[in-house]
């Protein structure tokens, strides 16, 4: 028996519980003119790495969308994710929104300066006369 929400699907003979979420966000990335086949492997391998809750988390599908950035142009990403969360009454936010829509590069960059917490500084530079930002490791 499954719920409405889950189906059992054989996987090289064993059964798995699947949440048929993954199905409506197949379908959603095939509305995006992403080929059936290719759409179906994206969902599946985000529900199987993305864990129990990853469609109805908005950074955490994020994160493994972006990990698809071969198959998935960056506004394509951010459409999806701004059409599947409002379908479900999830709010999003504007950040994650633009990080969706960033290239993969941009995005772990970003991620790397939230960890680091490093913010932009300043200096006056005397001998060129002007403003500029603070090297790496200048003090």
């Amino acid at each position: 028996m499954t719920s409405e929400h889950e189906e059992t699907r054989q996987t090289e003979g064993e059964a798995r519980t699947v949440p048929i979420v993954e199905e409506d966000f197949a379908t959603l990335l095939g509305k995006f003119k992403i080929k059936d086949d290719l759409a179906a492997n994206i969902a599946e391998n985000i529900s199987h790495t993305g864990g129990a809750n990853v469609f109805e988390e908005p950074e955490l599908l994020t994160k493994r969308l972006v990990a698809w950035s071969g198959e998935i142009a960056p506004a394509k990403r951010k459409l999806v994710i701004e059409q599947w969360f409002a379908e479900k009454g999830i709010e999003v936010s504007p950040a994650l929104i633009k990080k969706a829509g960033m290239s993969t590069d941009h995005a772990k960059e970003a991620e790397d300066g939230e960890k680091d917490g490093d913010e932009v500084k300043y200096v006056y530079d005397a001998e060129k006369k002007q403003v500029r930002m603070v090297k790496q490791n200048e003090p």
